[in-house]
């Protein structure tokens, strides 16, 4: 597990910065634009530079460390902002597929090697996630709306084995508040129901998951300069 470059979801991003709804939303939020760049000095040009600002005032807002320009009007904006940003990235299936799927491609290795006693008899595995890839996660299984997690958000992936049967199933919850230790299952899309079997979810998975060979999955596959500097990761 690491962190890399991904030359084919930048150009993914590039195609979505350019469509007609975030040319339309960033034009409809210049204004708002204007008073982050004033508060910020940083230059916002759209949607996603925008999200970029957010989540940066939104963690000193929740410190107690944003300036006196930052009230609630302010935030509930950058909220939506980060929301927007967020359903634009992951609703197409192919960045959702490449966001989401390395994780969730992980976890379904570390189970079949528990049940196959391969593992070590480790009986949990714990990932530093950003809001992004819970949403990525949440999004892939078709579990829940795309939205901003809130802070110190988690989901928890519970294996569990009916001896009777032989069988194994999973259980997914999720925690969606900073401040809360209550969790609330998911329904993975496969299945319906909150026990999902290890079988029926692993075939639906299978097919929309990214190749294991993630370098030549992320290679380019157009050959034209970006327009622009941001820099974007795979967190895999």
């Amino acid at each position: 597990m690491g962190v890399g470059e991904c030359p084919y979801l930048f150009e993914l991003l590039e195609e979505i910065r350019n469509t007609e709804q975030i040319k339309n939303i960033s034009r409809n939020l210049r204004e708002f634009f204007d008073k982050l760049e004033t508060w910020t000095g940083i230059e916002i040009n759209d949607l996603f530079d925008a999200w970029t600002v957010a989540d940066i005032i939104q963690i000193e807002a929740l410190y107690n460390k944003s300036s006196s320009s930052i009230d609630t009007n302010v935030l509930s904006q950058l909220r939506e902002i980060v929301g927007l940003c967020l359903y634009y990235l992951l609703n197409p299936f192919e960045t959702n597929r490449i966001i989401g799927g390395p994780l969730i491609a992980d976890i379904m290795n570390n189970i079949f090697s528990f049940i196959s006693n391969k593992s070590n008899q480790w009986k949990a595995k714990i990932y530093s996630a950003h809001d992004t890839t819970i949403s990525a996660i949440l999004s892939f299984f078709q579990a829940n709306y795309i939205h901003q997690p809130s802070y110190a958000s988690a989901l928890f992936f519970d294996l569990y084995h009916l001896p009777e049967t032989e069988r194994y199933f999973l259980k997914v919850e999720y925690l969606n508040s900073t401040n809360s230790r209550t969790t609330y299952p998911i329904k993975l899309l496969p299945c319906g129901n909150e026990m999902c079997s290890i079988e029926i979810l692993n075939k639906w998975i299978e097919n929309r998951l990214p190749s294991k060979d993630i370098k030549t999955e992320c290679m380019k596959r157009k050959f034209y300069q970006l327009k622009y500097n941001k820099k974007y990761q795979l967190f895999i």
